[in-house]
């Protein structure tokens, strides 16, 4: 399991998000597991099966001004030492949550690079034809396990006339000292 995808939970405890790892790669834990023994769980089956990327979403639902808050934001930086895989995180206006600010957020700005984005517009056919263009580059850089070639594009141009643009900001991880070995 090369790639996790994991959202922040609203109101989040450093238990919930190890939990939503677990939930994602389909490992059964009983209910009565600490916090320490599922995020344990988690890291060594992460490990194990050779995660080398970790998608968080709606980072935006961190509070860092409180203790519950702060908490899930330390869990990701253990996660992050633990788990040698790059780690994107992705929220909505995650500069106006607080999140490089004091000495945990001095932490997470030292470890992540800020990528602001914007909505990405589809309105004319050229934008709409830049949108494809960037699909399909997408598409053909990344190995997707039993993947018909086209089907991202033929999905996005559907869905890019469908729904609206969101607006997020993106925050890959700053390149660490622990690269995976290359083969």
């Amino acid at each position: 399991m090369p790639v996790v995808y994991v959202t922040v939970p609203p109101a989040a405890t450093p238990k919930m998000l190890a939990i939503e790892f677990a939930r994602f790669i389909g490992l059964p834990l009983p209910s009565r597991f600490s916090q320490v023994e599922v995020t344990n769980k988690v890291c060594d089956l992460l490990c194990t099966l050779g995660c080398r990327l970790v998608f968080i979403a709606e980072l935006h639902n961190l509070d860092l001004g409180t203790r519950v808050g702060a908490e899930p934001s330390d869990q990701i930086k253990y996660l992050s030492e633990r788990i040698p895989a790059t780690f994107v995180l992705a929220g909505v206006d995650v500069e106006g949550t607080g999140l490089f600010a004091g000495r945990r957020g001095g932490q997470i700005a030292s470890r992540y690079t800020l990528i602001p984005t914007s909505p990405f517009r589809h309105k004319t056919e050229e934008q709409r034809g830049s949108w494809c263009s960037l699909v399909a580059t997408l598409e053909e850089s990344l190995r997707l396990r039993a993947h018909r070639p086209g089907t991202l594009l033929d999905l996005s141009a559907a869905d890019a006339a469908a729904r609206p643009p969101r607006d997020h900001r993106v925050l890959p991880e700053s390149p660490r000292r622990r690269q995976p070995p290359h083969h």
